[in-house]
C-alpha cells in the first residue's frame, strides 16, 4: 500500500486522505469492479437497443429511456464499490498504515465515504458519455429526432437524478463497509433490506412505500415526472438515511481497533 503524506501532527491532509483510499480501490478487485459497474449497463443499452423500444406517442427525452434507464444499472455496482473502500481496508487489516498516519477515524470514514460516492458517480457519467455515443447514433438511425431528444431539459434532470442515487448507493456501500467491516456484509444488507421491505410494505400498506428507501431512490430518478410523493421529501428522507447509516458507522468505528 502506499505511504500517505503526513501534514504535521494533527494526521494527513484532506487531500492525502482522499488519495489514500482512492489508492485501496486501485487492486485486481476493485478495477474489475469498476469495468463491470460500466460495462454491464452498456451491455444491456446494446441489448434493450437490438430488442427495439415502442416509440408511439412518446416524444422529448422519453425518446431515450434505454439510455436513461440503463445508467441506474451502474447503482448495481456502486455500493460493492463503496464497500471495498470503506470495508475492506478494515477487514484486511490494510487501513492499519493509513490510520497511524490519521489516527481520527471520524476523518478516515468520511474520506472513504466521499471518495466512494465520487467514484460510483464518475462511473455513471463515464457510462453516459460511452452509452451516448453508442445510443444517440442508432436512435438516429431508426428515425428518432436525437435534436429534440437533447433539447429536452427532462434527459438533463433525469441523467443527473439517476447520477446522483448511483452515487448516493456508493456511499451507502461505504458507510455500511465501515460498519460491519467487510465486502459481504454490506451487499446482504442492502438486498436484504430491498427484498424485505417491499415484500412487507406491499403486504401492509402501499401507502408506506414513502417510507421506503429503494421507492425514493426511484423518485430520485425522475425529478421531473408526476410523482406519488414530493421530490423533496424524498432527497430529505434519503439523506437522512445516510447520514444515520454514516453516523452509526462513525460510531461505530471510533470505539472498535483497527485490527
Amino acid at each position: 500500500m502506499s505511504t500517505v503524506t503526513v501534514a504535521g501532527p494533527t494526521g494527513t491532509s484532506t487531500r492525502g486522505l482522499l488519495g489514500a483510499h482512492w489508492l485501496m480501490l486501485r487492486t485486481r478487485g476493485g478495477l474489475i469492479l469498476l469495468a463491470l459497474g460500466v460495462l454491464v449497463p452498456l451491455a444491456v443499452l446494446v441489448l434493450v437497443l437490438l430488442t427495439g423500444q415502442q416509440t408511439f406517442d412518446v416524444d422529448g427525452a422519453d425518446l431515450a429511456d434505454p439510455l436513461i434507464n440503463t445508467t441506474v444499472a451502474c447503482a448495481l455496482f456502486a455500493p460493492l464499490l463503496g464497500a471495498m473502500i470503506g470495508g475492506s481496508p478494515f477487514r484486511h487489516g490494510t487501513i492499519v498504515p493509513l490510520l497511524l498516519a490519521e489516527p481520527r477515524r471520524t476523518r478516515v470514514v468520511l474520506a472513504a465515504v466521499l471518495v466512494a460516492g465520487g467514484v460510483a458517480a464518475m462511473s455513471a457519467v463515464l457510462y453516459i458519455l460511452l452509452g451516448s455515443a453508442v445510443a444517440l447514433p442508432w436512435l438516429a438511425n431508426q428515425g428518432v429526432p436525437v435534436g429534440e431528444v437533447l433539447a429536452d431539459p427532462a434527459l438533463w434532470w433525469r441523467l443527473l437524478g439517476s447520477t446522483a442515487v448511483v452515487a448516493v448507493t456508493g456511499m451507502f456501500g461505504a458507510a455500511l463497509g465501515a460498519l460491519l467491516r467487510g465486502l459481504l456484509g454490506p451487499v446482504l444488507v442492502l438486498v436484504g433490506s430491498f427484498i424485505v421491505e417491499g415484500s412487507v410494505i406491499a403486504y401492509v400498506n402501499d401507502e408506506w412505500f414513502r417510507w421506503s428507501l429503494w421507492a425514493n431512490l426511484v423518485v430520485l430518478t425522475e425529478p421531473t415526472a408526476e410523482l406519488p410523493f414530493p421530490f423533496w421529501q424524498s432527497v430529505l428522507f434519503v439523506v437522512g438515511v445516510l447520514a444515520a447509516v454514516v453516523a452509526a458507522a462513525l460510531v461505530s468505528t471510533t470505539r472498535r481497533d483497527a485490527a
